[in-house]
């Protein structure tokens, strides 16, 4: 199902269009809007091998920034007051270090082959979970 992006774009909004496209989802401007049109393999890059990294990255960051920092601080020690003095940092500070991590670590594994790889699907699982095989591979369509 296509997703428009309004087509004026801040310049972080430029660079997820164009991490979207590199993920590989195909992007058609139109006069009012991006349309993305994402595919299967697309929406996988972009859920495996970017988002996911990417929120690992926000974790790297609360380790590295506020975590490990606390140590030094007795006063400081529940974690809902590291989780404010982390969202107290800029989000924008936040979001390039996420970005920045995620693609250091995606190009680590792509270097090893670690990614990408093979889909694997458990379809006895699925049924069990009544989820809809052809959801999860388009040719299980073709068998039924």
């Amino acid at each position: 199902m296509p997703v428009k992006f309004g087509k004026s774009l801040s310049g972080e909004g430029m660079a997820e269009l164009e991490r979207l496209k590199s993920d590989g989802h195909e992007i058609r401007p139109t006069s009012r809007n991006h349309t993305i049109v994402p595919t299967l393999e697309s929406c996988r890059a972009t859920q495996l091998y970017r988002t996911l990294p990417h929120e690992l990255g926000h974790w790297v960051d609360f380790l590295e920034k506020v975590q490990r920092p606390a140590t030094a601080l007795p006063d400081l020690d529940t974690y809902g007051e590291l989780v404010e003095r982390f969202h107290i940092r800029p989000h924008r500070e936040k979001e390039q270090f996420a970005h920045s991590y995620a693609e250091r670590l995606a190009a680590r594994l792509r270097a090893t082959n670690a990614i990408p790889f093979d889909r694997q699907l458990d379809r006895e699982q699925l049924l069990k979970g009544h989820l809809r095989l052809d959801d999860f591979d388009p040719a299980a369509r073709l068998l039924t």
